[in-house]
């Protein structure tokens, strides 16, 4: 072969090569990432899942605070004097002794009080007794009076029935009579005239004699003239006026007798009720006046208080576990403050016997159950711990939107943990070794079937093979069921059924 021809090969060879040289090159990076792609790439989990025992612990992280529950608080109720006034009263946390003096008021003005109710008291005990001293006059003089208007009223009776059966027509025989007598009295005397002027008409008598004699008949029947006209206007007036103005008079008399018996009737006995109310109410009147008296010297006594208990002073009263009043209460504990009645000024708590208050979500409420062990530590000892547990669980809710635990511990008497103070409290839910638990995703429930009790897929490990099977679940933590049942460590589980 000619020279040429080998060149011209030798080219078309090395040009070749550099085509492939540089193919290779522009494809090396594509081909190393596939390689670390595939490298990189996690490896495709298997459809099932072997049971495997493991622990399975759950723990509740909450915030506490420390609470006694040995504690009197203090409270001034008095029933009379509402002044109060401070003397002076121990400092807030002072350690105090049982009988000792804690809270001193101001008694000057209530003793001034006092005086007066007693002065009062007296003179309401003379106007009770000159009260009572009358009522006992009056039920006597009521009797009385009460039989005495039956007496009037049945004398006007009987002489008002007396006049009209009997003294009216007498009263007017009587006036005919006297006037009838009255006429033959100037009969006689006339008559005793005429006969005189007659016999001395016809007799020796002297004129003198005879003078006399007639003067004195004449004079008699002038007198029995008079007489008579008298008797006819007595006559006249009895009749027409004085009989008919007395038997009127004993018509009103005996109406109003009769009206006078029917007004004491009534009126007296209301008189006596009216009095021995009076009475009544001057008894009552003495009775509270004593129990006000007796009120104020209990009163007198509350302004010294003493502690009924042995503990640490706290000012106000715990809410919830906090001391919100303290501030407010040293404004008005200082001398010269005035304090409410009926609130809580102190209170004597025993730092020895405490409890730690506990708020719970409603996820922490389905957890906690009472019994479970907790471990308190108190914020403001680092390096120190106690243990107890949950004793108490409310379901209602809060006025924080949450719901309310209590739990006990027993703390070291050289710590000095005071109500007040807060802590960390991790709670003891669940905990267990050998715990058998799959994913929550292998976990089923037909909600609207007949039967909705939790089941998962059980078979072997080719597909196919699975079968459901009815499990009891536990606690759910980070994704995994607890199964209480129906499942056995080695048991193979699927998601779903093939």
């Amino acid at each position: 072969m000619p020279n040429s021809t080998k060149s011209h090969r030798s080219v078309l060879l090395f040009f070749s090569s550099c085509a492939w040289c540089a193919i290779l090159l522009i494809q090396l990076p594509c081909l190393q990432a596939d390689d670390a792609q595939a490298k990189s790439a996690p490896k495709k989990k298997a459809a099932f899942e072997v049971v495997k025992p493991g622990e399975f612990n759950i723990w509740l992280n909450l915030d506490g605070i420390y609470e006694a529950t040995v504690f009197d608080e203090i409270v001034l109720a008095p029933k009379q004097w509402k002044t109060l006034k401070v003397k002076k009263a121990v400092a807030h946390g002072s350690t105090v002794m049982e009988g000792d003096p804690i809270l001193w008021l101001e008694t000057k003005d209530l003793d001034k009080e006092l005086e007066k109710q007693k002065r009062e008291l007296v003179s309401a005990e003379l106007s009770l007794r000159l009260a009572s001293d009358e009522l006992r006059f009056l039920k006597e003089s009521t009797a009385m009076d009460l039989d005495a208007s039956d007496r009037s009223a049945q004398i006007a009776k009987e002489e008002l029935d007396y006049f009209l059966k009997v003294r009216e027509q007498q009263e007017i025989k009587m006036a005919n009579f006297s006037l009838k007598f009255s006429k033959y009295s100037l009969e006689y005397a006339q008559e005793e005239l005429n006969q005189l002027q007659q016999m001395y008409e016809a007799d020796d008598l002297t004129e003198q004699t005879e003078e006399i004699i007639l003067k004195r008949a004449q004079r008699a029947v002038e007198s029995a003239e008079f007489s008579l006209e008298r008797s006819e206007l007595s006559h006249t007036r009895k009749l027409t006026t004085l009989i008919p103005r007395e038997k009127q008079a004993l018509i009103d008399s005996q109406a109003r007798t009769a009206l006078s018996r029917a007004k004491n009737v009534v009126t007296l006995p209301l008189l006596l009720r009216s009095k021995e109310l009076e009475v009544e109410k001057l008894q009552r009147g003495v009775e509270e006046q004593n129990k006000k008296i007796a009120e104020l010297d209990r009163d007198r006594d509350m302004m010294t208080i003493f502690a009924d208990r042995s503990g640490l002073v706290y000012y106000g009263r715990c809410s919830n576990g906090k001391w919100s009043e303290i501030s407010a209460r040293a404004k008005q504990l200082k001398p010269s403050g005035s304090v409410a009645v009926n609130s809580v000024l102190m209170t004597i708590v025993d730092p020895s016997a405490l409890q730690v208050r506990i708020s719970l979500t409603e996820e922490q409420l389905a957890l906690a159950k009472q019994g479970q062990a907790a471990i308190f530590k108190p914020k403001a000892y680092a390096n120190y711990f106690s243990k107890g547990e949950i004793s108490q669980i409310s379901s209602v809710l809060q006025s924080d939107s949450k719901y309310l635990a209590f739990a006990t511990t027993k703390t070291d008497p050289e710590v000095l943990i005071t109500p007040g103070m807060t802590c960390k409290v991790k709670v003891r839910v669940y905990e267990k070794k050998d715990a058998v638990s799959v994913p929550v995703t292998m976990v089923h429930r037909d909600e609207f079937s007949k039967d909705s009790r939790p089941y998962v897929w059980v078979g072997g490990k080719e597909a196919g093979s699975q079968k459901k099977r009815f499990i009891e679940t536990g606690y759910t933590l980070s994704g995994k069921v607890e199964i209480r049942s129906g499942l056995k460590p080695g048991d193979v589980v699927w998601p779903n059924k093939p």
